[in-house]
């Protein structure tokens, strides 16, 4: 009888002892910041475009998690764990977000949904931003013509025009886009091949065509190769006044100017560099204050392609635009002893 009662008291010490534990494991809840997590965009139906104003996805700076110490120790494990832990979806349904339009959504309330929150039993107490604008357009299934390009960004006849039947906006005008790398290029002469044209929204994203499509090039089409220009010469284009020889140029980045690569065909490389002048420069009568007031003038040059080969997509600058860095200073009369 005595050893029944000790083994009684010893588990309603036992007891005690987990429930004291446990208790105070709760009543000491404590925070924990996550920061540089991202909101993207989850599941959404077919017939609304979804998105952020910069895109399908928006950075949040910080959240603040609180819950029990003892949940709270498990966060960094857990992210550490899966680095995708740190994106949390917004699933337009449970928002009620139907129809076009812009809504405004509580951060803390995407957040909330996440289901590794939910199992700590966490609560969130803030983010940064505490909301966002979601953007909702519906989307039209309608044909789009296909324009087709290398991966240098110049562009490539189709050997017949096409067409592609996907899901835009309901005021798209723009073509779809294919860009094709140098291998499918060669087999894009010999025979058709399937790919799936996309279209480039206003944010920045690429919305694909539901289903892939067939082109084919001419057997003619050639890639352009990427080339130094040689002996470029700078043609300075002066205002009037400026003309007059009261004022000189001096121009500080001249070796970035004269040192460029096209994409180009052999003979529109020599038509180019047959020419008087390859870069021209302007300079304008304002260059004389700005000069005075910033000490340099700052202002891309013109590249004097030959007309008739951008027209035939034979030659384009390889790189981007160079800014010239110039001084338009007023001469200094030389006295006469």
């Amino acid at each position: 009888m005595l050893k029944k009662i000790k083994i009684s008291k010893l588990a309603l010490v036992i007891f005690l002892t987990i429930l004291i534990w446990v208790w105070s494991d709760l009543a000491l809840d404590e925070t924990h910041t996550i920061y540089n997590t991202t909101i993207v965009i989850g599941q959404t139906k077919p017939n609304l475009w979804v998105s952020f104003p910069q895109g399908s996805s928006i950075d949040v700076n910080e959240i603040i998690l609180k819950g029990a110490a003892s949940q709270i120790n498990k966060i960094e494990q857990i992210i550490t764990n899966d680095p995708r832990k740190l994106e949390f979806p917004l699933i337009i349904k449970q928002f009620d977000i139907d129809k076009p339009g812009q809504y405004p959504v509580d951060v803390k309330e995407i957040v909330k949904q996440s289901n590794w929150i939910t199992a700590l039993g966490l609560s969130v107490e803030g983010c940064d931003p505490n909301t966002v604008q979601v953007n909702v357009v519906a989307l039209t299934l309608k044909p789009v013509e296909i324009q087709c390009f290398d991966k240098n960004g110049l562009p490539l006849n189709l050997e017949t025009p096409q067409q592609v039947t996907m899901s835009v906006p309901s005021d798209w005008r723009n073509p779809a886009r294919v860009v094709l790398s140098d291998e499918e290029i060669n087999r894009a002469t010999k025979q058709s091949i399937r790919v799936k044209p996309y279209i480039d929204l206003p944010n920045g994203e690429k919305m694909e065509a539901e289903k892939m499509v067939e082109i084919r090039l001419p057997p003619q089409q050639t890639l352009l190769d990427k080339k130094k220009v040689a002996n470029v010469s700078v043609g300075i284009c002066f205002s009037e006044n400026l003309s007059k020889g009261q004022y000189k140029v001096d121009i500080g980045n001249m070796p970035d100017i004269v040192n460029f690569d096209i994409y180009t065909t052999p003979d529109a490389q020599d038509a180019y560099e047959d020419q008087r002048y390859q870069v021209m420069l302007e300079i304008v009568d304002e260059d004389i204050a700005t000069t005075a007031k910033d000490g340099i003038v700052r202002r891309p040059v013109y590249y004097l392609f030959p007309e008739d080969y951008v027209k035939q997509n034979k030659i384009k600058l390889a790189q981007e635009k160079v800014t010239a860095t110039f001084k338009v200073t007023p001469l200094v009369p030389v006295e006469k002893p």
